[in-house]
């Protein structure tokens, strides 16, 4: 089988689909108030972060959603102390 990877910002008619994807995302992710709030901006403001994997019959089987991060922009440059437990 061949999959095809895509992203939003190429192919927004894709939205759909790419939405209606059988769900599965931890619930964690999109069902508290920061993931409610945000996961969804990610689409609308950043579709080249949104990939999408298709099969040969354009059916989306994946889905993948990422943000930018510059470690080195100013006032960063480390990251948070790790807390275990």
């Amino acid at each position: 089988m061949t999959f095809t990877i895509t992203s939003l910002a190429e192919r927004p008619d894709r939205w759909p689909a790419v939405r209606d994807m059988v769900d599965s995302r931890p619930v964690f992710v999109t069902e508290n108030l920061v993931g409610a709030t945000f996961f969804p901006r990610i689409a609308a403001e950043l579709p080249a972060y949104v990939l999408y994997a298709e099969d040969e019959d354009g059916e989306v089987v994946a889905t993948a959603h990422s943000v930018p991060f510059a470690l080195h922009a100013p006032g960063r440059g480390d990251l948070p102390a790790r807390r275990c437990g």
